[in-house]
């Protein structure tokens, strides 16, 4: 339950980054590669591209997931500590 409501919030809240520079150069590179590849090769090359894709898709996620337990246990810890910042402290100035 928890994995698909980290992934939920993943979705609504995480927006990608403009890279339509760095696609656009990728694709330039992996054409020149494929115009001196063998059919072999040129599986193996897009299999290693998927690969490494597959793995910064996993990575951006769990970066966001543990980001996101992070900030929920800071909360949590914020919320529960006695003379915490939520508590009144006569030392401290007014917040405006």
């Amino acid at each position: 339950m928890m994995p698909q409501i980290i992934e939920q919030l993943y979705c609504g809240f995480y927006q990608k980054p403009d890279t339509r520079k760095e696609k656009q150069r990728l694709q330039s590179n992996i054409s020149l590669l494929k115009r001196n590849l063998s059919k072999w090769q040129k599986k193996i090359l897009l299999r290693i591209i998927d690969d490494k894709d597959l793995i910064c898709a996993i990575v951006a996620q769990d970066s966001f997931e543990q980001g996101f337990r992070l900030g929920v246990k800071l909360t949590t810890e914020v919320y529960n500590t006695k003379g915490g910042i939520f508590e009144e402290d006569s030392s401290m100035p007014p917040l405006l």
